[in-house]
């Protein structure tokens, strides 16, 4: 074991598995950075054993896939339910390696839920977890062998499936004049494009071109959840709404929202 002691902050383990460095400090005590460092190096080990059968801790995977949602701007929404999903998980199975969940113990896993919650709840669930573990296996990670949740049912519901109603033009105009003024603009650029929340946020003051009339939405919406810019043209409104705003724009600031 690597400990050693540095005056004026403490003890600090260092050592190398495989070519990787593992670090840490500050501790008070050199029985605590060995105690430390036995319990870093029995983890290394242990996922190293589990990398080597094509398997991963269910923690790692649930956290790797959480980054990637992040990273790539997915919705907030789903972010969430999957972060929900992944804690429910850990608490039912505990610290276990995804191999150790079955489809069995996955399907336990969704009626416990279900009886403690709702069928929704069982769905929504089962959805983001499959989407997960369907992830960990993709060529190019192949980060586990199996999905436990492919192939199960969804639970059925009672709940009625709500019905969407897509508002007229007169009636958008009377919702963004009985929002606050301030709130107006967002409201004329989002009608004005029919973009995603998400593609308004992103637009830059580089991505409107008021001599051509136009502006450049982001979207990752596509199989390779790349960003793809799509060129809107400006109604007169759009172009009435964003000339005011840029007018009284902060410079040092290159976001339009």
């Amino acid at each position: 074991m690597t400990v050693y002691f540095k005056a004026g902050k403490g003890y600090r383990y260092d050592f190398m598995v495989k070519g990787k460095r593992y670090t840490k400090a500050w501790f008070k005590g050199k029985q605590a950075a060995k105690t430390a460092e036995v319990k870093r190096r029995e983890d290394v080990e242990k996922k190293q054993e589990l990398e080597a059968t094509g398997d991963m801790a269910l923690l790692d995977l649930l956290n790797l896939r959480l980054d990637y949602l992040l990273d790539r701007a997915y919705s907030e929404s789903h972010y969430k339910k999957t972060k929900l999903a992944a804690q429910r998980l850990l608490d039912y199975f505990g610290k276990v390696p995804c191999s150790a969940i079955t489809r069995l113990k996955a399907d336990e896993f969704l009626m416990a839920v279900v009886k403690e919650r709702t069928p929704v709840a069982g769905n929504n669930d089962l959805k983001v977890l499959r989407a997960a573990f369907s992830w960990g296996m993709k060529r190019g990670q192949r980060f586990i062998q199996d999905n436990p949740f492919a192939g199960l049912e969804t639970f059925p519901s009672d709940k009625p499936r709500e019905r969407k109603k897509t508002p007229k033009s007169d009636e958008l105009d009377r919702m963004i004049e009985a929002a606050q003024p301030k709130h107006r603009p967002y409201l004329w650029v989002l009608r004005e494009t029919m973009a995603r929340s998400i593609e308004v946020h992103r637009l830059t003051w580089n991505r409107v071109n008021f001599e051509e009339r136009y502006v450049e939405l982001e979207t990752r919406k596509n199989k390779n959840r790349e960003p793809v810019l799509r060129r809107v043209p400006m109604t007169d409104k759009l172009y009435e709404v964003l000339s005011n705003l840029y007018a009284d724009r902060d410079p040092g600031k290159e976001w339009v929202f």
